[in-house]
C-alpha cells in the first residue's frame, strides 16, 4: 500500500491570498487567468524536485465540468504527475481552488451590472494622450538623449 501524501500545508500558504484575489476579480477572464496562474504555481511547488514541465495551459478553469477544472492530457498522462495525483490530496485541493473560482463566477453572473461594460480608466486615457504627444509633436521640439553609449541612441 502506497503512502498517502498531503499538500494541505501548501494549500494554506496559497489560500488567503487566492481568496482575496478571487473576491477582487471583476470578470470571468480575470478568474480564468487567476486560476491558471495559481494552480500552475501551486503545482510547480508540489513538483519542484521532479523532472516535470508544468505550464499554465495544462490546467484550465471549466465551469461546465463537474469538478470545475480540466487537466491537459499531456500532464494527466505524465507518470510522475499521475502517481502524485492518485496518491495524494492534490485533486481535492485543486477542486477547492476551482470551487472558490466557480462561486465567484456565479456571483459575477448574478450581478453583471458591476462588471459590464468594462472601460479603460483615466490613467489609460492619460497614457494615450501622452503617446499622441510623442508621435505628433509640436514644432519646434527638443529631445534629450543621454547615456554612455550615445552612438547607439541616434542613427546619424
Amino acid at each position: 500500500m502506497k503512502k498517502q501524501m498531503s499538500f494541505s500545508n501548501l494549500e494554506r500558504k496559497y489560500a488567503h491570498k487566492v481568496r482575496n484575489k478571487i473576491n477582487h476579480s471583476e470578470n470571468i477572464s480575470d478568474l480564468r487567468r487567476l486560476f491558471r496562474q495559481t494552480v500552475s504555481n501551486f503545482l510547480l511547488e508540489v513538483f519542484e524536485d521532479e523532472d516535470i514541465t508544468i505550464r499554465e495551459e495544462d490546467i484550465q478553469y471549466d465551469p461546465e465540468k463537474p469538478n470545475y477544472f480540466h487537466i491537459n492530457d499531456n500532464l494527466k498522462n505524465n507518470p510522475i504527475f499521475k502517481g502524485v495525483w492518485e496518491n495524494s490530496d492534490l485533486s481535492d485541493l485543486i477542486y477547492r481552488f476551482a470551487k472558490a473560482v466557480y462561486n465567484h463566477h456565479v456571483n459575477l453572473n448574478k450581478h453583471n451590472e458591476r462588471t459590464d461594460p468594462s472601460y479603460a480608466g483615466f490613467l489609460m486615457q492619460k497614457e494615450i494622450e501622452n503617446l499622441e504627444r510623442i508621435y505628433s509633436p509640436q514644432s519646434p521640439f527638443i529631445a534629450v538623449v543621454a547615456g554612455s553609449k550615445f552612438d547607439t541612441k541616434i542613427d546619424s
